[in-house]
């Protein structure tokens, strides 16, 4: 049975509520604005940790030329493909075309 709570959890009390450890203020929790944005803060990111994230995730110099060449030859690639593709077909369409009942 979920206890009754008369009073905010403490903030030692909605970090283990976090962390999964302690369920008991969930109801509380759910229905408390004031909790609830108090949870919010203490699950945001440190301004200073989130500046270290972004330093680490840019990407490397040259990451965007690098990836549209790639592309660009895959995509040439495949237009060549394409080609060999209709050339070998080609051959199949026509045994099909002399042969077929149609004609």
């Amino acid at each position: 049975m979920a206890k009754l709570m008369n009073e905010h959890p403490s903030r030692d009390e909605l970090r283990t509520w976090l962390r999964g450890e302690d369920l008991a203020a969930m109801d509380h929790v759910e229905d408390c604005d004031d909790c609830l944005g108090t949870l919010e803060d203490l699950s945001s990111l440190d301004p200073a940790l989130m500046r270290t994230f972004l330093l680490i995730t840019l990407p490397t110099p040259g990451f965007v030329d690098r990836v549209v060449a790639a592309v660009e030859s895959r995509r040439q690639d495949g237009e060549t493909w394409s080609v060999v593709s209709d050339l070998f077909s080609l051959g199949w369409h026509t045994i099909d075309t002399v042969w077929s009942d149609d004609g």
